[in-house]
């Protein structure tokens, strides 16, 4: 079965994860967004996640879907974030995060905060 609709990477160094500073908001979130009509979520993953920090990424597995149909894909970098971020437009910056730092006031989408927490759990 193909996913399809809106996706992005969690990209992981131990217990950092690469996270994007939202332009206007200034809210932290995992790099990711729309899917195009008929691109599969991997796709959108990796799109999303090449517009957002410059880099080029290997989409891997499927992690979870959260309740607003996002679908999470575990993903490995494959060449170097532009910290700045590349999409000027909504990113304001790419940075390493500890998974510690991310709290329901600095995240962007609170209400899951709890769930992509939990894949951290060993």
């Amino acid at each position: 079965m193909t996913l399809q609709g809106n996706a992005g990477c969690l990209i992981l160094n131990g217990d950092n994860l690469i996270t994007v500073t939202q332009r206007f908001t200034t809210k932290l979130s995992l790099p990711g967004g729309t899917g195009q009509r008929g691109e599969s979520a991997q796709c959108t993953a990796w799109r999303e996640t090449k517009e957002e920090i410059g880099a080029d990424v290997e989409v891997k597995q499927h992690l979870k879907t959260f309740s607003n149909g996002f679908h999470l894909f575990a993903c490995d970098l494959k060449s170097k974030p532009d910290d700045n971020g590349s999409d000027w437009l909504e990113v304001a910056s790419v940075q390493w995060k500890p998974i510690t730092e991310i709290t329901e006031d600095n995240w962007r989408f609170p209400a899951h905060l709890t769930e992509l927490k939990a894949l951290f759990v060993n």
